[in-house]
């Protein structure tokens, strides 16, 4: 019986950012990094921002930075999906993007009165998320 490779996809609703055979990926879960490998145990995940390291094989690794997202591991399948409301590839995205949606995301909290509570709660883990995010991409940029 042949073995199947791992495979892994990272969607987000406007395109797929990866699809493939790897050897692993590295994700930041809101409990604590995961690396996931071949026929990893069956687990869900949930990712408020990360980035995801992609490893094709010893040599090549592809990375993304993600956010709003869940992942998923299928040990019967050996397959990982990722799927975001927003991710890119990570050389592709800038400071100034997320900065200015973070500013948006302040002026919409100074003016919560008119929020339900719902949406006070989703601008505020907005929020969170993108402090999260300008982290990731500063830390990448001086490393």
């Amino acid at each position: 019986m042949d073995k199947k490779p791992l495979s892994i996809i990272l969607q987000t609703p406007e395109k797929t950012l990866f699809s493939g055979a790897a050897l692993s990926a590295t994700v930041q879960t809101e409990e604590g990094f995961l690396e996931l490998l071949d026929h990893h145990a069956t687990l869900v995940g949930s990712i408020l921002s990360s980035k995801i390291t992609i490893r094709r094989d010893a040599d090549t690794r592809e990375e993304f930075l993600v956010r709003d997202a869940f992942v998923t591991c299928n040990n019967i399948e050996n397959s990982i999906t990722i799927l975001a409301l927003w991710g890119e590839v990570l050389e592709k995205v800038n400071t100034k993007t997320v900065e200015e949606y973070f500013a948006f995301l302040k002026k919409e909290l100074l003016s919560s009165e008119n929020l339900t509570p719902y949406q006070l709660r989703y601008v505020e883990e907005q929020k969170q998320s993108s402090e999260q995010l300008i982290d990731l991409i500063n830390t990448e940029s001086r490393g």
